[in-house]
């Protein structure tokens, strides 16, 4: 994946602005036949809501949009107003003069995309971008670096991170250790997290050191990726237990049905024999399966947690009752 195309991935992002809204009395949402107006309190423009807009008012306030539209103008209206009155704080994201979006208040420095990429080209030599999502905020991006380290023969994982921010400074970025297995002879990878750094807070100053040292931290640790799984190897899990491990790991993965159904229909045509199996038919799924950042995370957590010894042993239900 190229430099542009990564930019062009996260161009939805590009052009919002933030604002924190603070809700007082005369604070209203209007629906008229034509359109849904924001009216804010405090004598400030009126803002129209996107079609975007409409979807995030409704899960910023816990409903679906197709509960919205059962509604009648004037009881949507009132609705979406005292919802709001009952956050009493929010952030509403703007973009060519439209709401597009309700979101926390909390809002902490803007990060630009760009800046970055040009941060990781500077830590990882000949970076290559795997994969690149994005939410309603939030940018979920994988990339690769030239080390790489057997784990079995053929089997090979190359040095990596994974890079999580909100170019708008919604939420706090974070960085974690990634690596890509080089097993597909199609060239498809599979991932796994070993440790992430979160950003505590500060200046703007220390938002960009710590992005180049828990960048750097983070790809320098796939030897560590590389020897746990070499122990998840020499793991054998028996015949009897294999169905209760993998359904232990789907529900702690918190996989949707359609993907925790296709893990099981590949785990019967190819039954996984140790622990590295059974951890690669979760990670095949974040792969080649999801495409939604948050589920992804939660997935690929699932797989930290299980690839750390300490933990494994609390969290796999074999051991656990081996002990």
């Amino acid at each position: 994946m190229k430099k542009v195309a990564v930019m062009e991935k996260i161009s939805p992002l590009m052009g919002l602005n933030f604002k924190e809204v603070t809700h007082e009395n005369h604070t209203r949402v209007q629906v008229g036949v034509e359109e849904v107006v924001f009216r804010p309190g405090n004598g400030g423009h009126s803002l129209p809501l996107s079609e975007d807009g409409m979807t995030g008012l409704a899960s910023f306030a816990g409903f679906s949009g197709a509960f919205f539209k059962t509604l009648s103008n004037d009881t949507l209206g009132k609705v979406a107003t005292e919802l709001l009155l009952h956050k009493e704080k929010y952030g509403i994201l703007i973009k060519d003069g439209q709401i597009v979006d309700f979101t926390s208040p909390k809002h902490y420095h803007n990060i630009p995309a760009e800046k970055v990429l040009n941060t990781i080209e500077k830590v990882i030599p000949d970076v290559e971008y795997n994969r690149a999502l994005v939410d309603r905020e939030t940018v979920h991006l994988e990339v690769t670096g030239p080390d790489e380290l057997l784990v079995l023969k053929g089997d090979n994982v190359r040095a990596g991170a994974l890079i999580r921010w909100s170019p708008i400074g919604i939420t706090l970025p974070s960085v974690q250790s990634f690596v890509l297995r080089r097993f597909c002879i199609n060239g498809a990878t599979s991932n796994t997290i070993l440790r992430e750094f979160g950003f505590g807070g500060g200046d703007e100053g220390n938002v960009w050191e710590w992005f180049k040292k828990s960048v750097r931290d983070a790809y320098h640790s796939y030897n560590k990726v590389a020897e746990a799984w070499r122990k998840l190897v020499n793991e054998n899990v028996p015949d009897q237990d294999r169905p209760l491990m993998l359904e232990a790991l789907i529900k702690q993965a918190g996989l949707d049905p359609n993907v925790a159904e296709a893990v099981r229909s590949r785990a019967l045509q190819e039954p996984p024999t140790n622990a590295y199996d059974m951890m690669n038919l979760v990670s095949f799924a974040t792969s080649h399966l999801m495409d939604e950042p948050k589920r992804i995370h939660r997935a690929q957590s699932a797989i930290a947690a299980y690839t750390d010894a300490e933990t494994h042993a609390l969290t796999c239900p074999v051991c656990r009752r081996s002990r």
